[in-house]
């Protein structure tokens, strides 16, 4: 079973793009953790719903499972560590947050 739980706050910008297939990909980090103890972890969103707004420095709870993917950048084969989401919400809802844990 690969499944994550992460909870922190968008660090930096917001990359969006769309992709060959039509679709929309959104790619980002995410800072978690305590001052002192924090870390980021990438996150890719493929296809977000259309109304949905996320900017930098709000506090975020995704769901998603973890992907490691290779790509070519010149003659190289790199690889990146990510973690795709399948849900995502606003921590600030806590009705949300609760029902979204309760489906684990």
């Amino acid at each position: 079973m690969n499944i994550a739980v992460v909870s922190g706050v968008v660090a930096g910008e917001i990359d969006q793009r769309t992709l060959s297939s039509g679709e929309q990909a959104w790619s980002f980090d995410l800072k978690t953790g305590l001052e002192g103890a924090a870390g980021t972890v990438p996150i890719s969103w493929v296809d977000p719903p259309a109304r949905t707004t996320l900017s930098s420095g709000d506090e975020i709870l995704v769901v998603g499972h973890v992907q490691k993917r290779f790509f070519r950048v010149g003659p190289q084969t790199q690889a990146k560590t990510e973690l795709l989401v399948h849900t995502l919400t606003q921590t600030r809802s806590r009705r949300r947050v609760s029902v979204l844990l309760g489906e684990l």
